[in-house]
């Protein structure tokens, strides 16, 4: 099974997640982000990574550690945006496989049939435009939809998601 593809050395994310949810608790009530964080380790997190997205957000927080440590008083929240933060967190925590072992499959699959009614199955060069594709990956992020076992879940009442699906994926009628 064919998922998106976020990191190269990483087993398993839950490092990285739980150093964006630390980043995001810190950037949301206004502490250091070098009152938990070590600019070191996020940097080490940065390097194992593939996705610019996320690599933009772990520099632009070793930055600000930087100049916390320098004696600067730095408002992170012009470096992070929290929504953006938020949404690839989201996205991390999508993939049971991928996430923290403490998510179970069977939550996992609870809350996929709660909140999509209808999947398609998709192919490995179409399930790798969810992680290429700026507008594919806001559904991931605004949990429009769920990418799962090579299908793409998600509520067939929702006419947007569907037109933008049928645009990227090419497959009119199917969806």
């Amino acid at each position: 099974m064919k998922y998106l593809k976020l990191f190269e050395n990483f087993e398993d994310n839950k490092p990285v997640i739980e150093a964006l949810e630390t980043i995001l608790s810190l950037v949301k009530s206004g502490k250091r982000l070098s009152s938990k964080l070590n600019g070191g380790t996020v940097m080490d997190l940065h390097d194992g990574c593939s996705d610019p997205q996320v690599m933009e957000i772990l520099a632009n927080a070793v930055d600000v550690i930087s100049q916390e440590l320098e004696g600067t008083k730095v408002d992170a929240s012009h470096f992070i945006d929290t929504n953006e933060l938020e949404g690839m967190i989201r996205i991390l925590k999508a993939n049971p496989e991928k996430s923290e072992e403490g998510m179970k499959v069977e939550r996992f699959s609870n809350f996929v049939k709660e909140s999509h009614s209808k999947s398609v199955h998709v192919s490995e060069d179409e399930m790798n435009l969810f992680s290429q594709e700026p507008a594919l990956q806001e559904l991931i992020t605004k949990s429009k939809i769920t990418l799962k076992n090579g299908e793409v879940l998600f509520d067939e009442n929702d006419e947007e998601t569907k037109q933008l699906l049928d645009q990227y994926l090419e497959m009119p009628g199917k969806v």
